[in-house]
């Protein structure tokens, strides 16, 4: 897989398991960005200066609502991601 082929895996389907794996290896808390009436539409993690860590790297809050400008970011538990598509 190139870089373009991991940003649109990490970006259109299979965020949360990036997220999951980041969070599983250092504890790092999860947040998902949650759109009314769609639910969840992006994974990522928190860091410890506030700014939030994807496939795309460390950026602020606001850096990351320009990609889902409509969503509320909530921190949530593994368990949220239940039911996210998954890899199988």
């Amino acid at each position: 897989m190139d870089r373009s082929d991991l940003h649109s895996y990490f970006t259109e389907a299979f965020c949360h398991l990036l997220a999951l794996e980041l969070h599983a290896r250092t504890g790092l808390s999860l947040w998902a960005c949650v759109e009314p009436g769609l639910g969840g539409v992006h994974a990522l993690v928190r860091l410890p200066d506030g700014r939030y860590l994807d496939v795309c790297g460390a950026r602020t809050s606001a850096e990351v609502r320009t990609d889902w400008p409509h969503a509320v970011m909530r921190r949530v538990s593994p368990a949220y991601f239940a039911d996210w598509r998954r890899h199988d």
